[in-house]
């Protein structure tokens, strides 16, 4: 899947500001860091994940990434009242996440003009086709998971 998806975006990667969310170990943004991308911001609520990560952004990304503790969509207000916005987001929430409007609500507002959101998800589920000012462009599957992308409404 993070193949596909970065195959996907690899001509918006360069130079792009990258969120990831649900960052889990990070590889996600990692790996859009090792194709270009300016900045990569992770963010993981869980305390072994958050150890994990820490220890791939010393490693691997020092300087270039950071890491947002916390629970979303939450956390994501902590970085639309500092005003930064992402070209690319990525959101990879458990299977059983059941708070996708407000999670396409908080991503709004962090998104930046032209930017996309790709939220992976079981094949099963339906999300919005709107959301918190974003709209679905288009989903992709594979296998039993799927990507749905939302750009900003016209």
């Amino acid at each position: 899947m993070r193949g596909a998806l970065l195959d996907i975006w690899r001509e918006r990667i360069p130079g792009a500001r990258f969120l990831d969310l649900f960052a889990g170990s990070g590889s996600v943004g990692l790996e859009a860091l090792s194709r270009g991308a300016l900045e990569a911001v992770f963010v993981e609520s869980g305390r072994e994940p958050q150890r994990a990560l820490e220890r791939n952004l010393k490693l691997v990304a020092p300087g270039a990434a950071r890491l947002l503790r916390g629970a979303l969509p939450e956390a994501l207000g902590t970085l639309g009242a500092a005003g930064e916005r992402f070209d690319l987001v990525f959101a990879d929430p458990p299977y059983a996440w059941t708070v996708t409007e407000p999670l396409l609500l908080a991503t709004a507002l962090v998104l930046a003009s032209g930017g996309e959101l790709a939220f992976e998800h079981s094949r099963r589920c339906a999300p919005p086709e709107r959301g918190g000012g974003l709209i679905r462009r288009e989903v992709r599957r594979y296998g039993e998971t799927a990507l749905t992308f939302y750009v900003r409404e016209p």
